[in-house]
């Protein structure tokens, strides 16, 4: 009787390695549907799965370029690098974008808890009718204890104690007095070996990890470029200010000189009141300055936070520090440089590539189901004290097949044109990033050539105010003209600084659509 039982464990073993080794060696066939509506038959390779290398692969980093920490003071200079670097460290939009990097973290373990080991008990004392005497009752005990690991392979371990100290018409499989002890596995052959839901689920929550991290780049890029206009729009507004505080400077220092000429008799008494009107029309332009500056600086400051319950910073002109870049005109060999670079760096094609990784799980998932379920089930174990029968073993296959096979077709036609879908995806996304870039660099000419212009009409508009000045003093021109040719060379001045503004915005997106921000 023990030699039967070694034959049906050798066998049992032999067949299964058998089986394996026959199935690791060949290629199963699944449907395909291919981007032409045609259904190919592709071999899927059961025993292989380079996901998980494929994700060890990837390396993304939440912030391409950290900056040192920084945080806002009142004192604080504030140059566009400071800005970004208190940006980078503190604005809530992008500590959200962290948040989600941890939560994809956590789903991840969540995933993983598929292969946690699970603990199974059951005790019971059961009153059954003893079917050797009709009409009398018996007593039976079931206790039965059994620990489970599943693993990424498939496979699934299990140990197991069983004490069932009863005759055989107890329900209950009987043991000897001192328990049953075993172990075994049961062993997928074809369905889910390798490839697995469970394993799939985990592979696609390590790859939102990634997708987490790349979606914090794209958001940390586009706040980044915000931060840059709202800072260079602040500063445009200072020197507006500048300019608008200046002329009125101007006309209140000739105040004096026009009443002291009216007293003389050189000029009018109209004249006082025409440089009175003149005084109070430049106020009034101050006043609106002052006003740009304020909503600029509300705008900026709502990128400035440093602790969470602080109320947003005050910013004035002693946080500010002046641009010196000097405008020039990008070449053409720069902008291919940027082409290529966006191409390459740009976070939403990485995007594109995770979600690419992620629909190949599901349709390597979905071509699995395709298979016969297949289990090679194995246990070997002892049975112990009276009336026990010493070893015990179960060997066998549990086998299902399915016949029409609709739902697996369903999903890997799905799966399939969700492939093709994020191919035509990437295939948009790079003409419309190629676009970005030269729509930025042509942006970022025609400022400079504006520039350029702006800069020349200052220096004419300069020399007929000093021209018209000039007449004036010699009794040839009017308070009038002379008002009108400084309203001119300040409009002149202000004209420049927007152009120069609109330069630094043109420069920032250029380095936003080309990844360098």
């Amino acid at each position: 009787m023990k030699l039967l039982r070694l034959n049906q464990l050798d066998f049992v073993f032999f067949w299964g390695f058998a089986s394996m080794m026959l199935l690791s060696g060949t290629e199963c066939f699944a449907i395909d549907q291919s981007s032409t509506g045609r259904s190919l038959f592709k071999p899927i390779n059961l025993f292989s799965d380079d996901t998980d290398r494929k994700i060890k692969s990837i390396k993304i980093e939440p912030v391409p370029r950290p900056r040192p920490q920084k945080s806002f003071t009142t004192d604080s200079r504030l140059t566009l690098e400071e800005t970004l670097s208190i940006v980078d460290t503190h604005y809530p939009k992008l500590l959200q974008g962290h948040v989600e990097v941890s939560k994809a973290e956590g789903r991840t373990m969540e995933a993983q808890g598929a292969f946690d080991p699970v603990l199974r008990n059951i005790n019971e004392y059961k009153r059954i009718q003893d079917i050797t005497k009709s009409g009398v009752f018996k007593n039976a005990v079931h206790n039965e204890s059994r620990l489970e690991l599943p693993t990424r392979s498939g496979i699934r371990l299990f140990a197991e104690v069983r004490v069932n100290p009863n005759d055989a018409s107890s329900p209950v499989l009987q043991s000897g007095r001192s328990g049953e002890y075993s172990g075994g596995a049961i062993i997928p052959l074809l369905r889910n070996f390798i490839v697995n839901p469970e394993r799939g689920k985990e592979q696609q929550a390590r790859l939102a990890q990634s997708l987490a991290s790349i979606n914090l780049n794209i958001s940390r890029m586009n706040v980044l470029f915000d931060a840059s206009s709202a800072y260079w729009d602040w500063m445009v507004a200072h020197q507006k200010f500048d300019i608008v505080k200046g002329l009125l400077d101007i006309a209140i220092a000739r105040e004096d000189l026009v009443k002291k000429q009216v007293a003389d008799g050189d000029l009018p008494a109209l004249a006082i009141t025409e440089a009175e009107k003149e005084i109070r029309k430049r106020r009034g332009n101050l006043l609106r300055a002052e006003r740009e500056i304020a909503k600029a600086g509300f705008k900026l400051s709502l990128f400035l936070w440093g602790n969470r319950d602080e109320n947003p910073p005050d910013l004035s002109s002693g946080n500010l520090v002046r641009a010196d870049l000097v405008p020039r005109k990008m070449s053409e060999q720069e902008l291919k440089s940027g082409i290529q670079r966006a191409l390459s760096v740009r976070p939403e094609f990485a995007s594109i590539g995770i979600q690419r990784e992620i629909v190949k799980v599901d349709l390597k998932v979905a071509k699995n189901m395709m298979l016969p379920v297949v289990d090679l089930i194995y246990r070997q174990g002892y049975d112990t004290g009276v009336d026990g029968i010493g070893n015990v073993f179960t060997g066998g296959v549990k086998m299902t097949v399915p016949i029409r096979q609709r739902k697996a077709r369903g999903l890997i036609k799905q799966h399939n044109m969700e492939l093709r879908k994020l191919e035509l995806e990437e295939l948009y996304l790079k003409r419309k990033v190629s676009l970005e870039v030269q729509d930025s660099a042509s942006e970022l000419n025609a400022a400079y050539d504006r520039f350029i212009q702006a800069g020349e009409e200052v220096e004419k508009a300069r020399a007929v105010e000093e021209g018209e000045r000039q007449r004036f003093s010699l009794g040839d021109s009017s308070l009038f003209l002379v008002n009108r040719r400084e309203r001119d060379r300040a409009e002149s001045e202000e004209k420049r600084i927007e152009i120069y503004g609109q330069y630094l915005k043109a420069l920032a997106a250029f380095n936003t659509v080309t990844g360098d921000i």
